[in-house]
Parts: C-alpha cells; sequence; structure tokens
C-alpha cells in the first residue's frame, strides 16, 4: 500500500446508505501514518479478523501489529446525495416517469 500511494497519492472513498440512497464521495490525496492514538481511537475488534495472528509474537493482529496503518485522506473535493424522499416514494417517482415519460427530479447537492 504504501509502494502505490507513493507512486500516486490521488484517491477516491465513496459511502452508500442503502438505506436512505445517501452517499459521499470524496475525492483527495492520502498519506499514510502509524499514529497509535489515531489507531486506538479507530481500532475496534472486528478489525483484527482483517490482519490475524501470524504466530510469530510480533504480527498478532492487534492494534500493536506493525502491519497496521491509519490512511488519511485529505480532501480536495466532496461530493453528497442527500435523498429529500424515502425510498418508496423514489420508487413511485421512477415509475410514474417511466410511465407519463414526464422527468424526474432529483436534488444534488454538491460542495
Amino acid at each position: 500500500m504504501q509502494e502505490e500511494l507513493e507512486s500516486d497519492a490521488h484517491v477516491n472513498v465513496s459511502f452508500l446508505d442503502p438505506s436512505s440512497t445517501n452517499w459521499v464521495s470524496v475525492t483527495g490525496e492520502a498519506k499514510l501514518t502509524q499514529n497509535k492514538n489515531k489507531i486506538n481511537e479507530l481500532w475496534n475488534p472486528m478489525t483484527k479478523a482483517w490482519f490475524g495472528d501470524l504466530g510469530d509474537g510480533v504480527h498478532k493482529g492487534n492494534q500493536d501489529d506493525p502491519r497496521v496503518s491509519v490512511i488519511e485522506v485529505i480532501p480536495s473535493e466532496i461530493r453528497y446525495w442527500k435523498a429529500n424522499k424515502g425510498r418508496i416514494a423514489q420508487t413511485l417517482d421512477i415509475a410514474a416517469s417511466a410511465i407519463t415519460g414526464m422527468h424526474v427530479t432529483l436534488l444534488l447537492a454538491i460542495s
């Protein structure tokens, strides 16, 4: 990962909430850090599943494992969508548009 970020640190991170169709997309530059305070702040027991204990006494799959790092993204652009209607209303709008040929009006907030 470090070699990839040194070669090109430009990244995009996107999140979708399928229950609401809200989403956010963050574009920026990433940097890798092994800041122990940040790792401890973000660590949760489920994270251990991604690393696993290699049984060598060093790579234990916990927050002190040298393989564990934090990727910080310094944003240059953030785009998001916040649905102003629920899923059912959105589905009905799309269905009505398909039947009538009218366009569906969507609210898109870009910052």
